[in-house]
């Protein structure tokens, strides 16, 4: 079962005489939780590939791979790296739903990601629940790093709501292409936004929604995310 599976991991990783931790965040869970001492773990961060990096997001490239994944409006984007309930997709359906109409209106929410049917009819029917219209969200499913590029580099927002990360790599993938990044405050990714203003509280839908609305209309705001993110 994956409580067993859980408990065998846990017990190996307290055998080990050291563990590099991808994050501090990271590293005072394993302190916390296993019972280690500080000197047992070492916060040795993470790191994206060299290719993630910002471009003029209006290439004809970028803008022939957004029409064939069917984006044909200014986009809001969301990398989960996963579709466990940590990555909070309720609430985020939720906060989308409270944005102002004319918001809502002018953009579409990207989230890409490996989807069976199944799964495509759990997330359609849950956005459904909090009256996400079929034309504002967007399931890419797989995409390659050449797709994933065009999508961080042309993204107006990229938001990351997930309740816990060991690190959040998507969202330093999201900074490193140039997009205007906001997250969740909690776990790892504050240091990995390395920005308070960018933060908002994941168990608060009205937060988030602010936070999006302004990271969409308030052009101030965005060129400070932009160069804290630089």
């Amino acid at each position: 079962s994956q409580a067993q599976f859980f408990q065998r991991k846990v017990e190996h990783l307290q055998s080990a005489d050291l563990l590099l931790a991808i994050s501090q965040a990271s590293r005072n869970d394993a302190i916390d939780r296993l019972g280690l001492t500080g000197g047992q773990v070492v916060n040795i961060g993470a790191a994206v590939d060299r290719g993630f990096c910002a471009e003029d997001g209006n290439s004809a490239l970028t803008r022939a791979i957004l029409a064939r994944m069917g984006i044909n409006r200014a986009f809001v984007l969301f990398v989960p790296g996963g579709f466990d309930s940590r990555k909070n997709f309720d609430r985020l359906f939720e906060a989308w739903s409270r944005l102002p109409e004319s918001i809502r209106a002018a953009h579409q929410l990207v989230i890409t990601g490996s989807l069976d049917s199944g799964r495509i009819s759990t997330l359609r029917g849950l956005a459904g629940q909090f009256g996400v219209l079929q034309g504002e969200l967007l399931l890419t499913g797989y995409v390659s790093d050449k797709e994933l590029l065009a999508f961080y580099r042309s993204a107006a927002l990229f938001v990351f709501p997930s309740l816990i990360e060991g690190f959040g790599l998507p969202v330093l993938e999201a900074i490193s292409c140039g997009a205007p990044t906001i997250a969740s405050n909690t776990s790892s990714l504050p240091e990995v936004v390395g920005n308070t203003e960018a933060l908002f509280d994941p168990t608060d839908v009205a937060a988030i929604s602010e936070t999006m609305a302004r990271g969409l209309t308030d052009a101030d705001y965005r060129e400070r995310l932009l160069a804290a993110g630089r």
